[in-house]
């Protein structure tokens, strides 16, 4: 599938703490957006891995933020020697800061999240997200 429609563009999203994240903010070039899609990636998966995904969605008329935890991919120091992070810290940090930066960013379109099953719970549940679905393991859009 070709996502000639759509751009991809690197940007740095402060956590809650402050901790600089590396992301990818897809946006349809010509299509109207509908809403914003925070794609929060499975335990220590790079988010390059759902840059096709993210691109589909931008293809359909929806921004798409991809991004790595602290310590994974484009989030990672120069050194992880000595370096603490915890699975609490990119929920309570990291995903946390995204989603307002997100917010901050994007005000008034709808906001949307896809993640695994710990995500989906501790980070958006209760935070103006409608848990909807806890696992995918399979997703295909039609062109």
């Amino acid at each position: 599938m070709s996502h000639s429609g759509v751009s991809a563009s690197a940007v740095t999203i402060p956590a809650r703490d402050g901790y600089p994240l590396g992301a990818t903010l897809h946006l349809p070039r010509e299509a109207p957006l509908v809403g914003l899609v925070l794609v929060h990636a499975a335990t220590a998966v790079p988010a390059r891995y759902y840059a096709p995904f993210a691109a589909a969605l931008a293809g359909h008329g929806l921004a798409a933020l991809t991004y790595d935890y602290r310590g994974i991919g484009a989030s990672r120091p120069p050194r992880l020697r000595g370096f603490g992070a915890s699975m609490r810290d990119w929920i309570d940090l990291d995903a946390e800061g995204v989603t307002a930066w997100a917010r901050a960013a994007h005000p008034g379109l709808p906001l949307l999240a896809v993640g695994d099953a710990t995500t989906a719970r501790a980070g958006e549940a209760g935070k103006g997200f409608a848990v909807v679905a806890v696992e995918v393991r399979r997703c295909s859009i039609a062109a």
